[in-house]
């Protein structure tokens, strides 16, 4: 494999192609631009062969699957659970004790050391 000599001082979203390849300047790093040159007729059935690799995956190589799975594959799980957590008390939530109206006090038990009478 030979290595690949990237123009220098490039501008964002200047193209370079070498042989049969093509990178594109994002501003950081020179990324792959080799995505528009697959032919779609050659990737049918692309997303099944895909899915059957990571299920068929040993237990342990298929956490990410597993976890999607335990999330209920929500896309949006971040959001989900951020605006569940938006709708909590906030921990610094108070009242005060006039706007508590229905607390009853527990029964005290006697305190085992103290004893009435000798």
């Amino acid at each position: 494999m030979t290595a690949i000599t990237f123009p220098s001082n490039p501008t964002v979203g200047q193209v370079f192609t070498t042989g049969n390849l093509s990178y594109i300047w994002n501003g950081t790093v020179w990324a792959s631009n080799n995505i528009a040159t697959v032919d779609a007729s050659n990737v049918t059935g692309l997303d099944a062969a895909l899915a059957e690799i990571v299920d068929a995956a040993p237990a342990a190589l298929d956490t990410l699957n597993e976890l999607a799975a335990a999330l209920g594959d929500d896309a949006n799980f971040a959001a989900t659970v951020t605006s569940s957590l938006a709708g909590k008390a906030a921990s610094v939530h108070t009242h005060s004790l006039a706007e508590i109206t229905d607390y009853v006090e527990p029964p005290q038990a006697p305190h085992p050391f103290l004893t009435m009478g000798a």
